[in-house]
């Protein structure tokens, strides 16, 4: 406490904490985890029925990483490209995890539109299946 009148000492601020070694490594693990989750989904994201299901799970598994990820990252304050590459790739997970999601949740109208494009030899052919599954869902197409 200070008398009546007088100023206060100045108060200094605490110097900041600098990230241990382990949570570097942490954030490392993490972030080598997230992409290949990524990657993982990326390649598989072209698999037939029922094989939509694996990267519609790595999808959803690389989601809940890379926000895991992108907390660490934050928390660390790691380089701000590191945490924009990462906030995009989120970003593409998500749409290709929701993307997934409605193909199997239309699993009849995926199932056939992919065996009438297994057969598709001409870019007609495919433009006929492409016309059939959206007559189909009842959405038209320009």
């Amino acid at each position: 406490m200070t008398a009546p009148g007088q100023t206060p000492p100045p108060v200094r601020p605490s110097a900041p904490r600098r990230p241990s070694e382990d949570q570097a490594r942490e954030a490392r693990n993490y972030l080598g985890l997230f992409t290949l989750l990524v990657l993982g989904l990326a390649l598989s994201s072209n698999l037939v029925l029922p094989w939509k299901l694996v990267p519609l799970v790595l999808g959803v598994a690389a989601l809940v990483i890379g926000i895991m990820t992108l907390v660490k990252l934050v928390r660390l304050k790691s380089r701000p490209l590191l945490t924009v590459t990462t906030v995009l790739l989120l970003g593409m997970s998500a749409m290709m995890t929701l993307l997934m999601a409605v193909m199997v949740a239309a699993w009849p109208l995926t199932a056939s539109w992919e065996q009438c494009r297994t057969g598709a030899l001409t870019l007609q052919a495919q433009e006929a299946c492409d016309a059939e599954l959206s007559e189909s869902a009842g959405v038209s197409m320009p």
